[in-house]
């Protein structure tokens, strides 16, 4: 059978995914992830997909390193990634304003540059579109807006508390892109991670911090120092291909 794929999108197979619903096998707690493919990734592996690409018009020409994800979920379709680094240092947003994630630039960044940026075309039609709730603050009650569908996205609030163990689980340095492009982190080398969770106000965004505790007040949405940006997205286990069966 041939299917069409355009936008990624494969006829007959479910592409999208609800993350507010439903519960993964087992938390996470990566001490010694072994490196899968994503044929037989388990909850807790590296996987290796997509490329960095360069950061200045001099290192586009190096040959491009792999990106290490860390399997967050399994279903007998798709894996849910998250970035093992944090791959950038951006803003949440490019103002200092009230945001939601709906809105705001760091999801148009993921979503725009970034897509098409770390991935070939072969491995952007392996990202399925995901349906996100994007709850209140549960804290502060902070409204989080409209869902949205995305193939980018940063883990909301509620995902990082139950995709991971524990904050040892959730320990994230930054990767040297990242590093380069001035992200800061601790003396252990962790660094902060964005949620897509509004903070105390709605000028903040939650986060993740350099010990891996959920931080629901959050950082101002335009702060000189800029977050780490830990992509997360959910991808088919086996690559599409024009005559499948």
């Amino acid at each position: 059978m041939i299917f069409d794929r355009q936008d990624g999108v494969l006829p007959g197979r479910i592409i999208s995914i609800d993350l507010g619903t439903g519960e993964p096998a087992e938390p996470v707690f990566p001490r010694d992830p072994k490196t899968a493919s994503p044929n037989d990734a388990a909850v807790g592996d590296i996987i290796w997909f997509g490329h960095y690409p360069g950061i200045s018009a001099a290192e586009d020409s190096q040959d491009p390193l792999p990106v290490p994800w860390l399997v967050l979920d399994r279903t007998s379709e798709d894996l849910l990634l998250i970035s093992r680094d944090a791959l950038d240092s951006r803003p949440y947003h490019g103002e200092f304003r009230d945001v939601v994630w709906e809105d705001c630039d760091l999801r148009k960044w993921l979503n725009g540059e970034f897509l098409h940026s770390f991935f070939s075309a072969a491995e952007q039609k392996r990202i399925l579109v995901s349906h996100l709730a994007n709850d209140d603050n549960p804290e502060y009650r902070t409204s989080g807006g409209g869902a949205t569908s995305d193939r980018i996205f940063c883990l909301s609030l509620s995902e990082a508390g139950r995709y991971f163990a524990d904050d040892a689980s959730r320990r994230c340095g930054p990767a040297e892109r990242a590093v380069r492009k001035g992200l800061w982190a601790n003396e252990e080398g962790h660094c902060y991670w964005w949620l897509r969770t509004p903070g105390r106000y709605g000028f903040n965004a939650a986060a993740t911090d350099p010990f891996g505790e959920l931080w629901p007040d959050g950082n101002t949405v335009n702060g000189e120092d800029h977050g780490g940006v830990r992509p997360a997205m959910r991808i088919f286990t086996e690559p599409l291909s024009s005559n499948p069966g």
